[in-house]
């Protein structure tokens, strides 16, 4: 399967946390890091994002 890029605001929908507190997660390591698309641009990779919500259960 080929991994989906997920902007910001998607993932704060999908999470359900404020995009301040996902910043402050990714700073701790308690959450995925963004990965830079292009200049200026970065994004979460959907594997990433999936493996973290398991992981909450």
């Amino acid at each position: 399967m080929i991994p989906r890029l997920i902007k910001m605001a998607d993932v704060v929908a999908i999470v359900g946390l404020s995009e301040s507190t996902i910043r402050r997660k990714m700073d701790d390591g308690t959450f995925p890091r963004s990965v830079v698309i292009s200049d200026g641009r970065k994004a979460f990779r959907s594997q990433d994002i999936e493996a973290w919500l398991k992981s909450l259960v």
